[in-house]
């Protein structure tokens, strides 16, 4: 049965779009009608999750801004939404609170994406992602071990996020060097940010790291009743 599918963008502009056109490449199609009936709301004005979570502020600040994009999913009919912001995802148990309509938990595929790889992990993402810790709880529901970044990977992380946001350039050798070094210690890079996910990587790396978004876009495809067009991600 196919089913139409719920995009809540706008976190950041840039990632949403590249979010858009993974589904569009590796949905299994022949023409415009065959393709997933999508709504996308780029809400680019909720405020900066990671501000919210490391200022400690009220979670309505998000959950009240959201909550007319929830009506206008239940308007529309879709059958599940999906949020490509990791750092977002913190919010997602009050967000559920108030709609019958399933959100896809792009933090829990992804770590249960990753321990098909392997059995330790290294989370890449902004603060409000890494000091909030809304990976651990799956690393330990699929037994994982989790190699962390320390003080100045994740001050630079930060930086490589933030760059993107504000020029939409997507390059960057550090991410690459930064991934490489966790890989040489065992452990599998998770992009656990979209705009980490833009990023153009090494050939290697990239056959290696676990992208978030394309875990994600796997599953928005399936979850709407359609069929992928290639066996691996494309980007």
């Amino acid at each position: 049965m196919k089913k139409k599918l719920g995009i809540l963008g706008g976190m950041g502009p840039l990632a949403s779009m590249v979010f858009y056109e993974r589904i569009i490449h590796n949905t299994l199609a022949n023409c415009d009608n065959e393709h997933i009936d999508i709504m996308l709301l780029s809400h680019a004005t909720i405020p900066d999750r990671t501000s919210v979570i490391l200022e400690n502020r009220d979670h309505s600040e998000i959950v009240d801004v959201v909550k007319p994009d929830l009506k206008a999913f239940e308007g529309y009919g879709v059958s599940n939404i999906a949020a490509s912001c990791n750092t977002f995802h913190n919010f997602l148990e009050d967000l559920e609170k108030l709609t019958d309509i399933p959100f896809i938990n792009m933090i829990d595929i992804t770590t249960e994406e990753a321990k098909k790889h392997g059995n330790v992990v290294t989370i890449l993402g902004t603060k409000g992602t890494l000091q909030t810790g809304i990976y651990d709880k799956y690393i330990e529901k699929y037994g994982l071990e989790h190699l962390r970044v320390d003080d100045k990977i994740e001050d630079e992380l930060m930086d490589i996020i933030y760059y993107i946001k504000s020029t939409n350039d997507v390059k960057s050798k550090r991410l690459n060097e930064i991934c490489k070094y966790y890989l040489d210690q065992g452990s599998i890079p998770i992009l656990a940010c979209t705009e980490l996910s833009t990023i153009d990587l090494e050939k290697e790396i990239d056959e290696q790291a676990i992208d978030a978004l394309s875990v994600l876009t796997r599953e928005c495809i399936l979850r709407s009743g359609y069929e992928l067009k290639y066996e691996k991600i494309v980007h």
